[in-house]
């Protein structure tokens, strides 16, 4: 991806937060979040802190499986610094490179480790999908019609993930998948590069894959359905600091909603595209501006200041790697 088309995505990320913010009243916003009660966002932020510390602990659980072991630490660095790196680039692609930094930092094989992060990412997606369903269905007759559609988007992108996750898991369906994907995108050299190498990533992902106990899976699922849980409660938290009190289970379900749409959409951290969803179904709820200003506090508390804190580890893992 050229440098010219992520300043684009910036751009364009900042400037749909920008009309977000000009339509939905700005001075009513600021009035909204002058308001806000500082002390009901420390446990949002006690919350963040769990949060960061439930992903190291998530693909611990994965590299112990496939007795990897580390230190607790350089585990740490390298997902924060990951973390930081993802939320600055499209649909978190820069995710990954916590396998180089693990690498680096330990030694570890990169073909042993960065299968586990494709299985995670699929994990992510399941249990996003589950809290969207289970929160547009149980606020159906709430919400307004653009409802049904994201009801049956969510319900298509899961057995889509469903299929990929049954050939991902199938080495046969994989290699052939890889090959086509080979041909048909051959005319890009980097792609065409890679032709000698996919039979290799596909033995080594279904190595590791077989490696992973059922134990770990449900551990690991249970904490990311866990961890997107709770970004619903800092949400909730957002909210209840100006005064404004909704469904847990609500705000739970279009958190992930907009998770999902900030992914799909590409733009950086999900900027505007998961704002704008996430205002567009609170407004069954409550006025816009609320909606608005809500978000902006719940995502200053879910974005900015974890990238904050992931920032610290990519200066330091930037030292050593």
């Amino acid at each position: 991806m050229s440098s010219m088309f992520k300043k684009l995505l910036n751009v364009f990320a900042f400037v749909l937060i920008a009309l977000l913010i000009y339509f939905s009243d700005p001075a009513k916003i600021l009035s909204i979040l002058k308001g806000a009660n500082l002390v009901l966002l420390a446990p949002a932020l006690a919350i963040i802190i769990f949060m960061l510390y439930l992903k190291v602990i998530r693909w611990k659980f994965f590299l112990d499986s496939l007795n990897i072991r580390v230190s607790f630490s350089n585990l740490t660095k390298s997902v924060l610094a990951s973390l930081f790196i993802a939320n600055f680039t499209p649909a978190r692609v820069g995710e990954p490179v916590r396998a180089y930094f693990l690498k680096k930092l330990e030694g570890s094989p990169i073909s042993k480790t960065a299968p586990t992060i494709i299985i995670e990412r699929v994990i992510d997606i399941i249990a996003l999908i589950v809290l969207s369903l289970s929160g547009l269905l149980l606020f159906k007759g709430v919400l307004s019609g653009v409802s049904s559609y994201i009801l049956w988007g969510s319900g298509l992108l899961l057995i889509f993930i469903s299929i990929a996750l049954f050939v991902l898991m199938k080495k046969p369906l994989l290699t052939g998948f890889l090959t086509l994907f080979h041909r048909i995108f051959s005319f890009i050299p980097k792609i065409k590069e890679l032709g000698s190498k996919l039979e290799n990533f596909s033995e080594n992902f279904n190595r590791s894959f077989k490696q992973i106990s059922r134990k770990s899976l449900l551990l690991v699922s249970a904490v990311t359905l866990l961890t997107w849980v709770l970004q619903g409660l800092i949400c909730w938290f957002a909210f209840l600091s100006l005064g404004i009190s909704l469904p847990l289970m609500f705000l739970i379900s279009i958190a992930a909603i907009g998770t999902i749409i900030g992914t799909i959409s590409s733009l950086p951290g999900g900027i505007g595209s998961m704002d704008a969803v996430m205002v567009l179904l609170l407004a069954s709820f409550i006025n816009v501006p609320e909606a608005t200003a809500g978000i902006l506090l719940f995502r200053l508390c879910s974005y900015v200041v974890p990238m904050a804190i992931c920032y610290v580890y990519f200066v330091k893992i930037s030292k050593t790697c």
